[in-house]
């Protein structure tokens, strides 16, 4: 694997840690990426009714995350 596929592993790694610390003490935990064509921002928060309903309803599929940056 090359550098860039180890660097987002990093990456992933170390937001799950920090975003599992958040959720765990009730706070809300965000991420932002930045691209040369634009940026997008990860929020995780605890799960309350809006989120179940959502996932009720059903999730729309995520883009490809090096495309949107």
């Amino acid at each position: 694997p090359g550098l860039y596929a180890s660097a987002w592993r990093a990456l992933a790694a170390e937001w799950t840690q920090l975003a599992a610390q958040a959720l765990a003490q009730g706070e809300e935990f965000r991420l932002t990426l930045c691209g040369e064509k634009s940026a997008v921002t990860l929020t995780a928060q605890s799960p309350g009714w809006k989120h179940k309903f959502l996932s009720f309803l059903g999730r729309q599929p995520i883009q490809n995350m090096r495309e949107m940056l």
